[in-house]
């Protein structure tokens, strides 16, 4: 039961940044967006009782760190000019 439940909702998270990703809103608001997805699905997985391997939810926390640290300095430039 839970463990259908928390594909569903892996599943639900992969869509929505796959929007995000691929959405026509400004390259600026993307880092900070990816981060919070990121930290959502992260706790989300620590609050569950499924075991760490379960590979969707690895995946795509796998996919948003690298899409997050790919996107950090330019982040961080526009932190510091705006």
């Amino acid at each position: 039961m839970i463990e259908s439940q928390m594909r569903i909702v892996t599943t639900s998270w992969l869509g929505l940044w796959c929007k995000i990703r691929w959405s026509p809103l400004p390259q600026r608001v993307h880092p900070l967006i990816k981060l919070q997805l990121f930290m959502s699905i992260w706790m989300s997985n620590f609050d569950s009782s499924l075991p760490r391997s379960n590979k969707l939810i690895l995946l795509l926390l796998s996919i948003l760190w690298w899409d997050v640290h790919s996107n950090v300095a330019q982040l961080r430039w526009e932190l510091m000019t705006s």
